[in-house]
C-alpha cells in the first residue's frame, strides 16, 4: 500500500513551520509533500525548498485545466474550491493508494491508520 500526506500551504511563517515539521515527523511510511500555492508569491524557505518534495500551484493551473470558477484578482480561487488542489496533486501523482491532505494550520497529533482505513473503505483521511 503506498501513500501520499500532502501538507497545504500558502505562506510560510513560524506557525506553519512548526505544523510541517510536526506532520512530516508524523508522516510515517508515507512519502511526504508540500503543495505550495504560490498564486501571490512564494516564501518558501530555501532549505525547505531543496530537501523535501514540493509541488506548486497557482489559481492559473485550475483554470487551465478547465476548472470552473470565477477568479476576479481579489479573492483566491483555491479559498472557495480547496478541492481543486486535491484534483491537480491527484492528476501530478495518481498512482498512490490514499491520499491525506494536511492544512498548513493543522497540527497533527498521530500518524494516520490508513491500514483500518482501507478496510473500512476510507478513501480520504484528513488530521
Amino acid at each position: 500500500m503506498t501513500y501520499a500526506v500532502v501538507f497545504k500551504v500558502y505562506r510560510w511563517d513560524d506557525a506553519v513551520d512548526h505544523n510541517f515539521r510536526r506532520c512530516r515527523a508524523l508522516a510515517v511510511g508515507a512519502d511526504f509533500f508540500i503543495l505550495y500555492d504560490r498564486t501571490y508569491g512564494d516564501d518558501l524557505p530555501e532549505d525547505i525548498r531543496t530537501h523535501d518534495r514540493v509541488f506548486f500551484v497557482t489559481n492559473q493551473d485550475a483554470l487551465d485545466l478547465g476548472l470552473s470558477g470565477t477568479h476576479d484578482g481579489r479573492v483566491n480561487l483555491f479559498w472557495y474550491n480547496a478541492d481543486y488542489q486535491h484534483s491537480l496533486f491527484v492528476l501530478k501523482y495518481p498512482d498512490y493508494d490514499f491520499f491525506c491532505f494536511v492544512e498548513s494550520d493543522v497540527e497533527g497529533s498521530k500518524n494516520p491508520d490508513f491500514g483500518s482505513s482501507r478496510h473500512n473503505n476510507i478513501n480520504e483521511l484528513s488530521f
